[in-house]
């Protein structure tokens, strides 16, 4: 990544001087994974409605943060495990050095 900004740095960049993203990463890709969750979540909405009976007051709303949340959670939560770990790894490490070279 300091590459890239050290040639930017020197010259103007163009497009094959980027990185390419992953696949996962498309927007087509993860379009496809929300809309099929919102889908879902209109399916159940209707199914719920359909048992309760039409008369309903309150008829069940289909939820666009339930979808979000199935589409991207799995990522962010694991990212955040990860995250947690190398960080306290990290504090281990570095407070275990300090105690070993500290000036007495």
């Amino acid at each position: 990544m300091n590459g890239t900004f050290g040639e930017g740095n020197k010259r103007d960049l163009e497009i094959q001087d980027l990185f390419e993203r992953l696949d996962d990463d498309s927007s087509k890709s993860l379009g496809d994974r929300l809309s099929a969750n919102w889908e879902k979540q209109i399916r159940q909405a209707n199914l719920a409605n359909a048992k309760s009976g039409s008369s309903k007051k309150n008829p069940v709303q289909p939820s666009l943060g339930r979808a979000i949340w199935s589409t991207f959670s799995t990522y962010y939560i694991l990212v955040g495990i990860l995250a947690g770990i190398e960080e306290c790894v990290t504090r281990l490490v570095v407070t275990n050095y300090e105690v070993k070279h500290s000036v007495k």
